[in-house]
């Protein structure tokens, strides 16, 4: 079951790296250099003024030249810099050169002005133009094409050189950033496996409607609530916020000498959070037998068994059980039984024999379960396939498609029994959302990615100078608990 609480932590990782002592500005940088939104394989949006910009020598003249165009600007007191291009059509792909001249200095003796040498260059290689969208928010959109429907193969045919894939570090900060840490890829096999499997289809959809090169931008965090996102400026005169606001450590704090500590410490909360399996006292009882003895329910499987009829909500064991006809041509040979994904663990049962177990310790509920059923244990007439369904925290049961569970001749496919339907069940052991032991509060000197404006300044902030096609979004579970908040109409103090 999803526990409220739960919901304000990562789903896939306790952030180990925090940013804290960032300021707003970058500091006055004695080499020219672009933010790592524009290097190599980057994608500029299209059909609009293309902001570029970078660090650089204070007073240094910097010139960008791209597709044919080239414009120039002096850099800053501040060590900043931004010129803006001409709108493009899409193509590529380019070399973008970037140069950078000393300043006019007075030649010695003269007090004449000479040209500046060319002090320094960066070139961006294999830049395109396109359409370019940010993908964000928390743990749908965190989940990787590999662990998507049919991940393996999604993620082998995922060869789309007009794709290019950009994903932040996560990291949360105490102040408006002007850069992130991430790199642009190409879209390969190698590249599109660990990323948003929602963005990846997002985006080869639109390649494939479009025709022209498509950039995602990657920026998410498992578990955050949507303050987290949001520029505080713009939360401080709503008394909504009051509370969350005096957590949030002051721009500018150092770096905290508990922020290990309390990493480890919410590692640990996650750990003693999780249900413990106490054994499989059904097997024991009979329950993967002929004729199990007690009160079982009925429920249409597949389904978590939160969002399912009836409602169980609870994390736990709980046993299912459904009875097959063989046929008197599958008498004797092995069969194929496949039960789609699972949350988290099973042990399933062919005529009271096991055979298939999957999950570990921390098990992975993406993987499909398809199991081998003997040829020995295949007989004409009724036979029971029950699973012993096991799950530690968030959803439980059975969780992939109706045409993910079947029962098959191993040499035909064609010959497939649906197993979809009415299941009978029964629990084991459960628990309840109520005895999950309390998340504990992160210190005030501490930075997480549930501050108030910390994943805003660290993840979005650099973006906002980077020209986009628009934004992709799912974040709402950590705030399921105070909805009303997102009817508030708030402006920038």
């Amino acid at each position: 079951m999803v526990h409220a609480q739960l919901c304000q932590m990562p789903c896939f990782l306790i952030l180990g790296c925090v940013v804290a002592a960032l300021v707003s500005v970058s500091p006055v940088e004695a080499q020219l250099r672009l933010p790592s939104l524009l290097g190599d394989n980057a994608v500029l949006q299209r059909l609009v003024r293309v902001p570029i910009w970078g660090y650089g020598p204070p007073g240094a003249t910097v010139r960008v030249t791209l597709a044919g165009q080239s414009c120039s600007a002096v850099v800053g007191a501040d060590g900043t810099w931004r010129v803006r291009l001409d709108p493009m059509q899409a193509g590529g792909p380019y070399d973008m050169v970037v140069s950078a001249a000393a300043p006019t200095l007075p030649s010695p003796g003269t007090g004449e002005g000479r040209v500046g040498a060319t002090s320094d260059q960066v070139v961006s290689r294999n830049v395109m133009v396109g359409d370019v969208w940010v993908a964000s928010g928390q743990s749908n959109m965190v989940w990787p094409l590999n662990q998507s429907r049919n991940g393996d193969a999604e993620t082998r045919a995922a060869s789309f050189p007009q794709i290019r894939l950009f994903a932040l570090l996560r990291e949360p900060a105490a102040a408006p950033l002007m850069d992130c840490r991430g790199k642009w890829a190409s879209c390969s096999p190698e590249t599109a496996g660990g990323f948003s499997g929602v963005a990846y289809f997002f985006g080869r959809d639109l390649h494939a409607r479009l025709g022209v090169p498509i950039g995602l931008i990657q920026s998410d965090v498992g578990g955050t609530p949507a303050e987290s996102w949001t520029d505080p400026a713009w939360l401080r005169d709503d008394p909504d916020f009051a509370e969350l606001l005096t957590k949030t450590p002051p721009a500018g704090a150092a770096a905290p000498l508990g922020q290990a500590a309390y990493e480890k410490t919410m590692n640990d909360w996650y750990v003693g959070a999780m249900m413990k399996d106490a054994g499989n006292r059904g097997f024991a009882q009979g329950w993967a037998g002929p004729s199990p003895p007690g009160e079982w329910g009925t429920m249409n499987l597949p389904g978590a068994w939160e969002a399912n009829e009836p409602r169980l909500d609870i994390d736990g064991a709980v046993w299912y059980r459904h009875t097959v006809t063989i046929p008197r041509g599958w008498v004797g040979k092995g069969l194929t039984l496949s039960l789609g994904t699972i949350a988290d663990r099973d042990v399933t049962y062919f005529g009271g024999v096991e055979v298939g177990a999957s999950g570990g310790q921390y098990p992975d509920a993406s993987v499909r379960r398809t199991y081998t059923v003997p040829a020995r244990l295949v007989v004409e007439g009724p036979v029971v396939i029950a699973v012993r369904v096991f799950n530690m925290i968030a959803a439980g049961g059975f969780t992939g498609e109706p045409s993910d569970m079947r029962l098959h001749l191993t040499t035909d496919p064609a010959s497939a029994l649906s197993l979809a339907g009415p299941w009978r069940f029964r629990i084991e052991a459960d628990r309840s959302a109520a005895s999950v032991p309390p998340m504990p509060p992160p210190p005030a000197d501490v930075w997480t990615a549930w501050s108030t404006g910390g994943l805003y300044n660290g993840m979005v902030a650099p973006l906002t100078r980077h020209a986009i096609r628009g934004v992709i979004w799912y974040q709402g579970e950590s705030n399921v608990g105070r909805p009303d908040q997102y009817t508030t109409s708030c402006s920038p103090r």
